[in-house]
């Protein structure tokens, strides 16, 4: 008799947990990189500082009004976590890690176990390098995940309650970080591909059409609560672009009937307006550029249909595959001297071990294409197909400029899918569900009332959440213990002719090749300490230092403009006995920045830009700040 080990499964979702948090938060390859704390930038920059404008009572324009679900998202962490910018990046990790759990709570009931223990572990490598920046897919893939769980979990076992519930986060998840708008339209048909009466039909479809319909309502609720009037999208700067054969959002800033009615000054939204009837214009007058933008969003997406997460190294597969295996529910020894008989499962490893896990992928994937269209009566298969087709109906709308969240929202189904295929491999077929109709689904009161309390919950709390966040105060994470720090006051404090400026506000991007900042004046805050300090030198009079080194987050190129910077400071002719005495102190840097640093002008410094310090301050007993010259005196 087999012995059920229910413990196995809690033990490999805490080694899940410590994964993603290890890889995703903690672990960093400095490769001699150095590090300033936490800077926010960007598109960061602009979600924290609408955050900020929330809780101080204000409204929100800009980039944070464009995703205002987003940024209260954010405002809410600022609270949670004392404005601290680590703490949040941190929660963003948890928050999925939480997901993850409970959308396993709710996918244990699917009938093909073993689809769904591939499924959820390809979520254990999906997204980690960016699990805890601050991007609004992050919270848009989170609720991604509970969509095509409750949906899959409730085609399987007849839950209608589940089923809308699915509908509802899909539609939100598009409210907080918009991937294929099409996709709301095309899922709703699922009702239609089933032996029910077409009264029953037309019934589920309008509970689809409803239920999508009141997760993307949140989006122009909270726009309504927290955006000042004028505000508008983006999206007529995408537009802009394919219609003028691809060339991006930022095609129209070189239009000359844009720059015309620029320069009157008119809010966003009239300038929305001018946009999309420019864009119309060309597209009537020329429609061979729009042409041309498909053809080529098409042909960007089938190239990259991979999901990224399989391009990483082998070792991100080790726990993939124990995970796969060993909380299937015949992973005995004796299913497992079986499964290695398979001829076909030694080719797929072989190919895996001898190539890379690209093959591994590409194999379980195609198996998982053919089962689909073997089986494509089944409610899910067909959910699936539908919501291909939202995607490939919207590329031509995103073009470039999308493709990359395009892909994202195509991830998840390319996981769905290839974990057909790999269940199709071991068990050689695939389980059917209980139905392989909407016919027995049950839709009675109480199964709909189930399905709509959640989200009617959510949108009281969203109404309600003025109350809750409008006000309050909470420091500026950016001077940690000293957030009343401006430049104003250093200036007058050194007797300075000149007013220095915060690093966080000297661009929008960062973009090193701002030499208009060449030599400005800059400051910056942190917590000094000692022990986290290297010392480089050359020919001793260098001396490098590592700023308040926090490893949270895996320092990659391509994050560089989408979260938190990490700059150095430069003290020239500075030991290290000459800043002990800062040890545990909140200080502030205060120096010329520098982009570009070239080698033979200060140590190899392998980053974009420096601050080279003239000026260190601390805060005394009584609360007024000293200031030292560097090099200090001591």
């Amino acid at each position: 008799m087999k012995k059920k080990r229910p413990a196995l499964l809690l033990i490999l979702l805490g080694i899940v947990i410590m994964y993603r948090l290890y890889f995703g938060v903690i672990s960093i390859e400095t490769a001699g990189l150095y590090h300033i704390g936490y800077i926010p930038w960007s598109d960061a920059k602009g979600w924290l500082d609408g955050a900020e404008s929330i809780l101080q009572g204000g409204k929100l324009s800009g980039l944070p009004a464009r995703r205002p679900l987003f940024t209260l998202f954010l405002s809410i962490l600022l609270i949670v976590c004392g404005g601290a910018y680590q703490a949040i990046s941190v929660a963003q990790a948890v928050l999925f890690l939480m997901v993850f759990i409970l959308s396993w709570y709710i996918a244990k009931d699917i009938h093909n176990r073993l689809s769904v223990i591939t499924f959820m572990s390809f979520l254990t490598v999906w997204h980690i390098d960016s699990q805890s920046l601050l991007m609004t897919e992050n919270l848009g893939i989170c609720l991604l995940i509970l969509s095509f769980c409750l949906i899959w979990s409730g085609l399987s076992v007849n839950s209608f309650s589940r089923t809308i519930l699915g509908f509802f986060f899909l539609g939100l998840s598009q409210a907080i970080r918009p991937w294929a708008v099409f996709i709301l339209m095309t899922t709703p048909f699922l009702s239609f591909f089933n032996n029910a009466l077409w009264k029953r039909k037309i019934q589920m479809f309008t509970v689809y059409v409803l239920m999508t319909g009141i997760g993307l309502s949140f989006h122009t609720i909270a726009w309504k609560i927290y955006n000042n009037e004028g505000t508008a999208s983006n999206f007529a700067h995408t537009f802009y672009g394919q219609v003028c054969g691809g060339k991006g959002w930022k095609a129209v800033f070189n239009d000359p009937i844009y720059l015309k009615y620029q320069n009157e000054n008119p809010s966003e939204k009239e300038l929305n307006q001018i946009i999309y009837k420019r864009s119309i214009e060309i597209l009537f007058k020329d429609p061979s550029g729009m042409v041309k933008a498909t053809i080529e969003s098409y042909k960007n997406y089938f190239y990259s249909l991979m999901p990224k997460a399989f391009e990483k190294d082998y070792w991100h597969l080790f726990l993939l595959i124990c995970f796969i295996v060993f909380t299937h529910k015949k992973a005995d020894a004796d299913s497992l001297i079986q499964f290695k008989k398979k001829w076909y499962v030694i080719v797929l490893f072989l190919l895996l071990i001898v190539y890379d896990y690209k093959w591994f992928w590409m194999a379980i994937f195609f198996v998982g294409l053919t089962q689909l269209r073997s089986s494509s009566n089944k409610p899910i298969n067909m959910f699936i197909m539908l919501y291909f087709l939202g995607i490939l109906l919207s590329l031509p709308l995103v073009g470039k400029d999308g493709g990359d969240r395009v892909c994202i929202a195509s991830d998840i189904l390319l996981y769905v899918i290839a974990s057909f295929g790999f269940s199709f491999i071991v068990s050689g077929h695939q389980k059917e569900d209980a139905s392989t109709s909407h016919q027995l689904i049950s839709m009675n009161k109480k199964e709909i009332l189930n399905g709509v309390s959640i989200p009617l919950g959510m949108m009281v709390l969203l109404i309600a959440s003025p109350m809750f966040v409008m006000g309050y105060n909470t420091d500026d994470a950016r001077t940690g213990q000293m957030p009343h720090i401006d430049g104003l006051e250093i200036s007058k404090s050194l007797n300075m002719d000149v007013i220095p400026s915060s690093i966080g506000s000297l661009g929008y991007w960062l973009d090193p090749s701002y030499d208009r900042n060449q030599g400005r004046w800059v400051y910056t805050t942190f917590q000094f300490d000692y022990r986290n300090t290297f010392f480089l030198s050359k020919d001793d009079e260098v001396i490098e230092y590592n700023i308040y080194f926090w490893p949270m987050v895996r320092n990659k190129p391509a994050m560089d403009r989408t979260f938190l910077v990490y700059p150095w400071v430069v003290f020239l002719n500075t030991y290290p006995h000459q800043l002990k005495q800062f040890d545990k102190r909140e200080i502030i840097v205060v120096g010329t920045f520098y982009p570009r640093p070239k080698k033979e002008q200060y140590y190899d410094t392998q980053t974009r830009w420096i601050i080279v310090a003239k000026k260190i301050g601390y805060l005394n007993n009584d609360s007024k700040i000293t200031w030292e010259t560097i090099p200090p005196s001591k």
